[in-house]
């Protein structure tokens, strides 16, 4: 695997880096007892000749400043303002767009993050540019969500319950604007997917009571409905012709078959309790066994093929999840500021380390955790100790590397700049190939889709 720096980081006003201690690593199933492990320091990193030189991007949560920083020297690569607060979907790790979606400002921006690279001989060398907005924005009322897949993103607009469509290309555009706008009939906090030709969005009653999911055309007919998803939260594409959705009684499977839409309902556990459900969805792309959010204490195993729901218990509250698809792996970060490892197939806690300090409640002013992967790194931003964390990621376990302390309390955060895929190594671990790695599948690589609404997203 690849490992990436840059030179010797500058005093930064953005960032106050936390002073240098050791980390401990610890691992188990279902149980483990992480140590605590103090910040560790940003120190940069050495990189070999042309290895990717990725950036992470961190959105405010009481302001529309969005902060670019190198992931290597920890130093800021520039800062934008965007109309306000953001949610970030990147368009693609290995490119530099990232979608802000602004929903309390109606609007949704696309920030450049200057991503750039230069062909010399049999590799690219980095040659990265200052971050700069986009020109143009996408204005709808109340956008909630940038969803991509394949070559397209979904904006799904609660305010009027529309779906805007944008392309996602190898570039930033000259101008951001949509390709089209669909209805999909009323105003509902709702979300959608494009696959293929095709939107898979969520439908509500006319009181706006989410019901199920909708298969819209870009026209805005309607090729299929089905009802059976009461309030549906979350959403997740495994392939071109499957989503999942989060219902308050278990998963909805849609899948078109000989170009025929069909849905599945996999229901949840009985005995789960009132607050158990599904929520967040994430996995690999062709997986039969996704991640879910589940329940304060617990995350969801959901196997599309059997069609079974299987609690997974945590050993503290659940914060949120992230799929890391260079160790195909589930990560997620509990309230005791640990992240865990959790491997799909045999529904298991692999390994655990403590990250950041303890997790609290969605700050008053929108902050919230998040989890991103980056090849041999995870790296979360924790709004409660204001903390941006390095985690090692390898097949002998986790450990936490670097930190810093923001100045500013973070709202959201995405990485853009890692290597394709199908181009890196193979890592020290085995594990089955024939997962479909193609760099135009942007699904699985960020952090989990979770609704904003109902949750410290």
């Amino acid at each position: 695997m690849r490992r990436s720096a840059l030179a010797a980081p500058l005093v930064l006003p953005l960032v106050m880096l936390a002073s240098a201690c050791g980390t401990e690593e610890s691992e188990g199933n279902n149980g483990p007892d992480p140590s605590p492990s103090p910040a560790a320091g940003w120190e940069a990193r050495e990189a070999s000749h042309g290895a990717a030189l990725p950036r992470l991007v961190v959105s405010a949560a009481d302001s529309g400043a969005v902060h670019v920083i190198d992931v290597a020297s920890g130093e800021t690569a520039g800062s934008v303002e965007a109309t306000g607060p953001a949610l970030l979907s990147a368009a693609s790790p290995s490119g530099g767009q990232v979608f802000l979606v602004q929903t309390g400002d109606d609007t949704v921006q696309l920030l450049d993050a200057g991503i750039r690279y230069t062909a010399h001989g049999d590799h690219a060398d980095p040659d990265h540019v200052e971050p700069a907005l986009v020109e143009g924005a996408i204005e709808v009322p109340e956008p909630s969500h940038a969803l991509v897949h394949g070559d397209h993103a979904a904006v799904f607009a609660d305010g009027d319950g529309s779906v805007s469509l944008v392309h996602v290309g190898d570039e930033a555009p000259d101008e951001l604007a949509a390709e089209a706008t669909t209805p999909s009939g009323t105003a509902h906090q709702g979300v959608a997917i494009p696959l293929g030709h095709d939107i898979v969005a969520s439908r509500a009653d006319s009181s706006g009571e989410v019901t199920g999911v909708q298969v819209l055309t870009e026209d805005g007919d309607v090729e299929a409905e089905f009802d059976d998803c009461p309030d549906l939260r979350g959403a997740f594409a495994p392939d071109s012709e499957t989503a999942l959705f989060g219902c308050s009684d278990g998963v909805l499977k849609v899948h078109s078959h000989d170009g025929t839409w069909e849905a599945t309902k996999i229901d949840a556990p009985e005995g789960g309790g009132e607050d158990a459900r599904v929520t967040m969805l994430a996995g690999a792309p062709g997986a039969e066994q996704v991640l879910g959010s589940y329940s304060d204490g617990q995350v969801a195993v959901i196997d599309t093929a059997a069609e079974e729901i299987s609690p997974l218990d945590l050993p503290a509250d659940f914060v949120t999840l992230a799929w890391d698809p260079f160790w195909e792996q589930g990560l997620v970060l509990t309230s005791d500021g640990s992240l865990h490892a959790v491997d799909p197939a045999n529904g298991e806690i692999t390994h655990s380390t403590r990250a950041t300090g303890e997790v609290g409640d969605a700050t008053e002013d929108g902050g919230r955790a998040a989890v991103v992967a980056g090849e041999n790194y995870a790296y979360v931003v924790n709004p409660t100790t204001r903390e941006l964390a390095e985690v090692s990621v390898g097949g002998d376990g986790l450990a936490l590397e670097r930190a810093m302390t923001l100045d500013f309390t973070p709202r959201d955060l995405a990485i853009v700049g890692l290597a394709e895929l199908g181009g890196h190594e193979e890592h020290e671990h085995t594990h089955e190939e024939g997962h479909d790695h193609s760099s135009d599948s942007g699904e699985g690589h960020d952090h989990a889709h979770e609704e904003e609404h109902d949750h410290a997203h």
